[in-house]
């Protein structure tokens, strides 16, 4: 859960700066320093990386196939891709054990459908409950980075990060400045 809460804050900063990632992935993440009791991670490749409100569509010109959200080569785009395939990237490690749940049905979005299904009956606490609000079919509905960081599925994340956060401000205090 810690990664993927570090994953949804590298996007929060990176919309908050106004920039569209465009190819979040598993091989876009990378773990930068691991522990028995921390890990760290950040973002990836940055080509397909525009600053920008909204996008033209550009089949074939970015993402990655299974990844993709259902507006990307089809009309103007934002942010809310990067949502999309961060949800999708979590199906994979919360729900479906690595696979791709529809990249070879011939109706993408039925298989959506009938899974988000699944997802909605979840507890509002779990992270199921959070990924159907970030894979909705409508960009509009998408839940954005800030708000999915205050997901309760990550209650037990933020308690940790905040704990790391103030004995980082306790150690900041102490430094002599030259």
């Amino acid at each position: 859960m810690a990664a993927f809460y570090q994953v949804l804050q590298g996007l929060e900063g990176l919309h908050g700066e106004g920039f569209i990632h465009r190819d979040i992935k598993p091989s876009n993440i990378g773990v930068v320093n691991q522990s028995a009791d921390t890990i760290e991670i950040v973002i990836l490749d940055y080509g397909e990386t525009v600053r920008a409100e909204r996008c033209e569509p550009c089949p074939g010109k970015a993402g990655t196939i299974p990844f993709l959200a259902p507006e990307m080569e089809q009309r103007l785009y934002g942010k809310e891709v990067d949502l999309w395939a961060t949800g999708i990237v979590g199906m994979q490690l919360f729900v479906s054990g690595g696979k791709l749940l529809w990249r070879n049905v011939v109706s993408a979005e039925a298989a959506w459908k009938k899974q988000v299904d699944v997802l909605q009956s979840a507890s509002a606490n779990s992270v199921q409950n959070l990924l159907a609000s970030m894979i909705a079919w409508d960009p509009a509905k998408r839940t954005p980075a800030e708000v999915a960081l205050k997901h309760p599925c990550f209650n037990d994340v933020r308690i940790a990060c905040d704990g790391e956060t103030q004995e980082a401000s306790k150690l900041g205090s102490k430094r002599k400045h030259t």
